[in-house]
């Protein structure tokens, strides 16, 4: 994103040179530093619609090289003069071959309205360089929730999809009445392609960053999970009902991925269950795992690990309650589609207590027998 960002603006000042040089600001003071605002221009990029390009002279040495404040209205961001600009040089007078980096580019936001953007030369009195009035008309947010599905961590659930044109770049996340916010930030070619943002197979030198994937809470039981973009109405992007697995005898703890080995990933799951009808007994889990590869189970018998916290806390004759189970697979030759985790219990009825579920368009080129989907 960044790299892409710094393509476009080394781009505008190439642009710029070729243009000619925009004349210098009126130095106020002797000794001020010279320099000019070139334009302001409009991007595609959420956050960052307006791009500030000139240059600068003579100013106060900042981190970089020299410093410019840019403003919209009275609030303002630092940048500094990094781009190469040989016009620049050659209307100051510079030696050839002498440092010529006098290009400054700063990226500010401007919320719907009209807003008076300008650039001040930080050394002096601080000149005034230029300023524009920009105008950022008001649109209503859209997107689409793409997916709920079962997160990796136990009480989760993963919400996926898209939306541009929000209120900071965020969408709000309803789980029945109680509201969580995901920020917009993952790239979405599809999305950018389909608004025309940016052709198929085209450059790479434009913001794409519209989509939100991200975990929240969910308890065990059927939920309405709802998506709304921020901004203007506030529009609902759609909702998904989230079943969520759970038993009161049976809990998942922990589910977490390492890579011990090399091209190796490992999800070790932990946690606890014990049949009311037979407390006096370790519990009994199965534990049933579908890859790109093959279906397998990974566990299928009695708890063998101690818990004397849910021995007290459940009021039990005996403490071995907990359970590990270990799902292993090859880092790029295959993936985890989903998890099962079953209580066995003398009834019959074997609840559900857990499920993991990836996203439906996980899938591995390459594999045996061509490409695998998960769903």
């Amino acid at each position: 994103m960044v790299t892409a960002r710094k393509v476009v603006l080394a781009t505008l000042i190439a642009a710029l040179s070729v243009l000619g040089v925009s004349p210098a600001g009126a130095a106020t003071a002797p000794g001020d530093p010279l320099g000019a605002l070139d334009s302001v221009v409009r991007t595609a990029e959420p956050g960052y619609r307006f791009v500030v390009t000139g240059w600068a002279s003579g100013t106060t040495d900042g981190p970089g090289y020299g410093r410019v404040a840019v403003y919209v209205d009275s609030v303002g961001v630092l940048t500094n003069t990094l781009y190469a600009r040989p016009d620049v040089a050659a209307y100051l007078g510079v030696d050839a071959g002498a440092d010529n980096r006098f290009g400054y580019v700063a990226g500010v936001d401007a919320s719907p309205g009209t807003h008076r953007i300008c650039a001040y030369a930080i050394g002096g009195t601080n000149p005034l360089l230029g300023c524009r009035t920009v105008t950022v008309a008001a649109t209503a947010p859209r997107g689409n929730l793409d997916a709920v599905t079962s997160a990796l961590e136990p009480g989760f659930v993963d919400v996926r999809g898209w939306a541009v044109g929000t209120a900071g770049g965020t969408v709000a996340v309803y789980v029945d009445g109680t509201r969580h916010v995901l920020p917009t930030v993952y790239p979405r070619e599809d999305v950018a392609v389909a608004l025309g943002i940016r052709p198929a197979g085209g450059a790479t030198d434009v913001y794409i960053g519209f989509g939100f994937d991200g975990a929240v809470p969910v308890p065990a039981g059927s939920h309405r999970v709802c998506v709304y973009a921020l901004g203007g109405t506030n529009p609902l992007l759609g909702c998904r009902t989230a079943d969520v697995p759970g038993s009161p005898n049976a809990v998942v703890d922990t589910a977490t991925l390492t890579t011990p080995f090399t091209l190796a990933n490992l999800i070790t799951i932990t946690g606890w269950a014990y049949d009311p009808a037979a407390p006096a007994l370790p519990g009994q889990v199965a534990v049933y795992v579908r890859t790109l590869m093959t279906p397998q189970v990974v566990f299928a018998g009695a708890t063998d690990i101690e818990r004397t916290d849910v021995q007290i806390a459940r009021n039990l004759p005996q403490a071995v309650v907990g359970f590990q189970a270990q799902v292993a697979f090859r880092s790029g030759m295959d993936a985890v589609c989903d998890i099962w985790i079953y209580q066995v219990v003398q009834s019959g009825v074997n609840p559900l207590f857990y499920h993991y579920s990836t996203d439906a368009s996980l899938e591995l080129s390459g594999a045996v027998g061509g490409v695998r989907r998960c769903r």
